[in-house]
């Protein structure tokens, strides 16, 4: 068979598929080899989960057995244990330590088995607290009443 044969017939196999995902192969001299584009801009983002030190989190693993082991914080080069809360053969809760960072830092939390092995290992992003917190859930405040002829008074009103 010839070159030329072997070029068509590569090109009719790929020219389906190639339609089906409305992409457009670039050949090359070399009859071995299709280069096509490449995405530029991902399709989707993937980002660490942002967790606030201090926090209470409940990570899900397989096969944690009935014996608790450690669940390890990692950040910047120091190990540091977490409060165990829970530990179930399917999940484990902890309260992770609450200490001040400046700013966002990698970290990761390691799920350790009585028996040394490590059963899930997950990268977050630790956060600082926050300096305020705003509650949705307001309690509302009284309102004076239509008919009243002088002005509420509140508790921390002066008069």
């Amino acid at each position: 068979m010839n070159i030329a044969k072997k070029i068509t017939l590569g090109l009719l196999m790929i020219a389906p598929a190639a339609a089906a995902r409305a992409e457009y192969p670039i050949h090359s001299p070399s009859p071995r080899s299709i280069h096509r584009t490449v995405q530029s801009v991902p399709a989707y983002r993937l980002a660490r989960p942002q967790i606030t030190t201090g926090t209470r989190i409940t990570m899900f693993a397989n096969f944690l057995q009935q014996d608790p082991g450690v669940v390890l914080l990692e950040i910047g080069g120091t190990t540091t244990r977490c409060e165990l809360l829970e530990w179930c053969s399917s999940s484990v809760t902890v309260q992770l330590p609450s200490f001040g960072v400046a700013g966002p830092q990698d970290a990761g939390i390691r799920i350790v088995l009585p028996n040394g092995r490590v059963a899930k290992s997950v990268s977050v992003m630790l956060v600082p607290q926050p300096s305020m917190i705003v509650h949705e859930e307001t309690i509302p405040q009284p309102m004076p009443t239509a008919d009243t002829p002088k002005p509420a008074i509140y508790a921390d009103s002066e008069e």
